[in-house]
């Protein structure tokens, strides 16, 4: 990562970025330890993720505006302690209920860290996009530490990482630390003509000019001939979402890989998106977001599909990480296409993180009814379809697009 990126961002925004990263990773890791541990049903497990992203998503849309009023920077490091805090006691729950409540608060603080942290970041390098999408590297940075280090430290009985205690350890040692440094520095606050989207529940978040449009958005989107691409991206973001999950979760259960193989596949698919995010800035410039979607879309039904039906361990992990590759700069190339074809782009862009949150939330518990009916087999072929039928109509819409984009 480039000297002058960290430079140019306050360290508190960084170690956000990272220790968020580190949850998930840690979480991805140890997901087929919290279901067996639990008896969960695939179904069930599937529940708890989209309760616990949209309650996220809600706290996020609630912090990312209380951040525009307050010191963005401040806020952040108080939720930062509070998320330190609750994830104390979620190692320690052996009843799926207390779990599930403990958890859910993780996530609802998650989300406001989420938020705040890109209002942070966005604030310090919203002059330079290409830097904004490097930056967000950084939470797979902690994906990939969070996954060995779960591999490392092992999981408990109750299928929780070891990892958790030391990295609320870390959390509530580093926030009072910065707090007493900077208590009186006045953060740097983002221009009113700036907006920032919810954050994806990967970290990311679009920055578009608050521009208001009398306009209602379903207006918008069929006059800016959008509707199709609304729900491609949905179905985007719900592939997206499945890949980590029941990929990892099929490699674990299915395939009786062991926590530090299966933590190493997840680790490296974060790797490719690491890589794809910190050359992000001229990839997005240009390549036709479209078409990159339908290639990596392809990618990711071969691998999931090959995943499916294999019992080579070897050749499993490989096209796992090849799905993964093929979902690793779908929101950002996607976000970015959005802003450049819409005449209003902020309600544009507001439009389509809530419709890619739909997506993920939805794709959890569906994959999962999937799952429960067949088998995870099927459920991995039944998101590797999904993901050819994105490819498919995400190559249509770019030839019947071609020429229509509207340059900004």
């Amino acid at each position: 990562m480039r000297t002058s990126l960290l430079k140019s961002t306050p360290w508190i925004i960084t170690f956000a970025f990272v220790t968020l990263g580190a949850f998930w990773g840690s979480w991805n890791a140890a997901l087929a330890s919290v279901q067996q541990a639990f008896g969960l049903s695939n179904t069930s497990l599937g529940v708890l993720l989209a309760i616990g992203v949209t309650a996220g998503a809600a706290a996020g849309a609630a912090t990312g505006h209380l951040g525009r009023k307050r010191r963005p920077l401040h806020v952040l490091c108080v939720i930062l302690a509070l998320w330190g805090i609750l994830l104390i006691p979620l190692i320690s729950l052996t009843s799926f209920l207390g779990f599930a409540l403990s958890f859910s608060a993780v996530q609802i603080v998650m989300g406001a860290v989420d938020a705040q942290m890109n209002v942070g970041a966005t604030a310090a390098l919203f002059t330079k996009p290409g830097a904004l999408v490097r930056f967000h590297g950084f939470f797979n940075v902690g994906c990939i530490a969070g996954a060995f280090g779960t591999a490392t430290f092992g999981v408990t009985r109750s299928g929780g990482s070891n990892l958790w205690p030391l990295l609320a350890t870390v959390l509530l040692v580093a926030t009072p630390w910065w707090w007493l440094k900077n208590r009186r520095a006045d953060d740097q606050a983002l221009p009113d003509d700036v907006h920032v989207t919810l954050a994806s529940p990967t970290g990311d978040a679009s920055v578009t000019e608050a521009v208001h449009d009398g306009a209602g958005i379903w207006a918008i989107l069929r006059r800016d001939q959008m509707v199709g691409f609304l729900f491609v991206f949905a179905a985007a973001a719900l592939v997206e979402g499945g890949v980590f999950t029941w990929g990892v979760l099929y490699l674990r259960r299915e395939l009786h890989i062991g926590l530090f193989v299966g933590a190493s596949a997840y680790a490296l698919g974060n790797v490719i998106a690491f890589v794809g995010r910190f050359f992000g800035g001229p990839l997005i410039s240009s390549v036709v977001p479209l078409r990159a979607l339908s290639i990596g879309s392809a990618f990711t039904a071969v691998g999931l599909t090959i995943e499916a039906f294999t019992h080579v361990d070897l050749l499993a992990v490989i096209v796992f990480v090849l799905a993964a590759a093929g979902v690793s700069l779908n929101w950002p190339l996607l976000m970015s296409d959005v802003g450049r074809r819409s005449s209003s782009p902020g309600s544009a862009v507001g439009a389509f993180t809530a419709a890619g949150y739909l997506g993920w939330v939805a794709g959890a518990p569906l994959i999962g009814i999937v799952a429960d009916q067949w088998s995870l087999a099927g459920g991995l072929i039944s998101l590797g379809l999904l993901a050819f039928v994105v490819g498919a109509a995400a190559l249509a819409l770019a030839r019947i697009d071609s020429g229509k984009v509207r340059p900004r």
